[in-house]
C-alpha cells in the first residue's frame, strides 16, 4: 500500500497549502458518510480478524502439558486479557486496571482505571489499554505506568510500539485527528477529512521517526493507501505536513500496518501481505509481498523480528488455498519458515520465543517457527486466550473466571 512521494491522495504543497497540518474539508452530508464509514469498518472488521472441520494429525513427540497449581482469579465480567513477551512475567488488563505479575502468581504492582470494554495492544514490553470511543489511554512498562493520554474526541484505533510510542486514530467532528505521542508528548499530529476516505491503522517505528497511517479510500474504486510521515518536524521539514511518501493499492481493503524491526512496515489487506522500506532518501521501496489464498482469522507477532498468520476459509477462485486451521510462519525477508495444520478454524493466536499457541476453542497447539508441533492441550472449561509464559515449555491459560498456569509433563 505505497507509493513514490506524493500521490493524489496529499496534493503538492503549491497546490493546497495547509496551516497546522490540517485538509480541507469536503465532502459527503454526516449521515451518508456514515453509512460509508459503517460499511467500510464492518468489511475491515471480516478482513482483520487480528484480535483475535476437523483434527490436526498425531505427532509422537508432542509431549503433554498439565497444571501446575498457580492461578490468578479474577471476576467473569472483568474483560481479562493477558500478555508477555519472552518472559516469566505477564500483564493482566481488566476493566478496572493493569497488574503485573511472575510466573509464580506474585503481583508485582496494581495500577487503577476504570473502562468499560478494555482493549490491550502490546509490543516488546510495553502494553497499552483502551477502549472503542474510549477517551483515554494507559500505556505501561515492565516496572508500572509509564503514562496516560487523554481525548475530546472518540478514540477508533491505536497501536503501541515497544519503545512506548503510541498512535491514536480519533473522531473529529465530521473528519479524523491521527495523533502521536512518545512517550507521553505529543508529537506529531495530523486533521483529516477528505470525503468517503478513511482512516483505518497506524503504526510508529521503533525509533520513533516515522507514523505509517493506512487510509480506505472508496471514492471511485476501493483503494487502500498508506501515507508515511516523518514525526520529527526537523527531518520533515521539506515536506507538506511532514508526509514524504504515499504508496496505494487499487481494489483491496487495508486492514492493518505494523512496524518491524529495521523500520520495515508490514501491511495486511484482504488480498496480500506486503513489505515497505523507507530508505534513506525518503523514498519507500516494496520489499516483498505475499500473496494470499485465505482469509486470514488470526494474526500474531513475535516482537519485531517474525509474525505468524492463521488461514481461514478460502478466498474466491483460489484452488491453492491453505487447509482451514492452517497456521503460516513468516520471516521478514516474506520467506515461510514453517507451517502446522490444527485442523480446525484458529480463534486465537499468540507468539513468543519464535512459536506460536494457536487455540481452536478448548484445544490448544504449540507449534516452532518451523512448523514443528511441540505440545497440545485440551482445557478443561471455557478459555480465551493462552500465552508463553518464560519459555515455549510453559504457559498461561485464560479461562473465564482464572488463568492457570501449566507447564511440560
Amino acid at each position: 500500500m505505497k507509493t513514490d512521494d506524493y500521490g493524489s491522495l496529499y496534493p503538492a504543497p503549491a497546490e493546497n497549502p495547509r496551516p497546522n497540518g490540517t485538509r480541507g474539508k469536503r465532502g459527503l452530508p454526516n449521515a451518508a458518510k456514515a453509512l460509508i464509514a459503517l460499511g467500510l469498518l464492518l468489511a475491515a472488521g471480516a478482513v482483520q480478524h487480528f484480535y483475535f472441520n476437523g483434527r490436526a494429525p498425531a505427532v509422537a513427540n508432542a509431549r503433554g502439558m498439565a497444571d501446575t497449581g498457580v492461578s490468578v482469579g479474577y471476576d467473569f465480567d472483568s474483560g481479562a486479557a493477558f500478555y508477555s513477551f519472552d518472559s516469566g512475567n505477564f500483564f493482566l488488563c481488566t476493566k478496572d486496571g493493569m497488574k503485573y505479575y511472575t510466573s509464580g502468581g506474585v503481583q508485582k504492582w496494581d495500577s487503577v482505571f476504570s473502562l468499560t470494554s478494555p482493549v490491550m495492544a502490546a509490543q516488546g514490553e510495553v502494553a497499552a489499554v483502551g477502549e472503542a470511543n474510549g477517551h483515554a489511554i494507559y500505556v505501561y512498562g515492565s516496572a508500572g505506568k509509564l503514562y496516560e493520554q487523554h481525548f475530546d474526541g472518540p478514540l477508533l484505533s491505536f497501536s503501541v510500539n515497544r519503545s512506548g510510542y503510541l498512535a491514536a486514530i480519533l473522531g473529529e467532528g465530521d473528519g479524523y485527528l491521527i495523533e502521536v505521542f512518545g512517550p507521553g508528548i505529543k508529537t506529531w499530529q495530523y486533521h483529516f477529512s477528505d470525503a468517503n476516505i478513511y482512516p483505518m491503522s497506524a503504526d510508529v517505528s521503533s525509533d520513533g521517526r516515522i507514523v505509517a497511517v493506512a487510509f480506505a479510500d472508496a471514492n471511485f474504486r476501493l483503494t487502500a493507501r498508506i501515507v508515511f510521515a516523518y514525526i520529527n518536524n526537523a527531518e520533515g521539514s521539506a515536506f507538506t505536513d511532514n508526509i514524504f511518501s504515499e504508496q496505494r493499492i487499487d481494489g483491496e481493503m487495508p486492514a492493518s500496518v505494523r512496524f518491524m524491526e529495521g523500520n520495515r512496515l508490514l501491511v495486511f489487506t484482504d488480498a496480500r501481505i506486503r513489505c515497505y522500506q523507507p530508505m534513506p532518501d525518503s523514498t519507500v521501496t516494496q520489499a516483498w509481498d505475499l500473496e494470499l489464498g485465505n482469509k486470514i482469522d488470526c494474526a500474531a507477532f513475535y516482537g519485531d523480528k517474525s509474525f505468524a498468520y492463521a488461514s481461514g476459509d478460502a478466498l474466491l477462485n483460489r484452488s491453492d488455498a491453505d487447509a482451514v486451521g492452517t497456521v503460516n510462519f513468516v520471516s521478514l525477508d516474506g520467506v515461510k519458515t514453517g507451517s502446522y495444520c490444527v485442523g480446525k478454524s484458529v480463534l486465537t493466536l499468540s507468539m513468543g520465543f519464535g512459536a506460536a499457541i494457536a487455540g481452536t476453542g478448548l484445544e490448544f497447539s504449540a507449534i516452532d517457527g518451523r512448523g514443528n508441533l511441540l505440545w497440545t492441550y485440551a482445557s478443561p472449561q471455557n478459555a480465551r486466550q493462552m500465552i508463553f509464559l518464560g519459555n515455549t515449555g510453559t504457559a498461561l491459560l485464560a479461562s473465564d473466571v482464572s488463568a492457570n498456569v501449566v507447564a511440560g509433563n
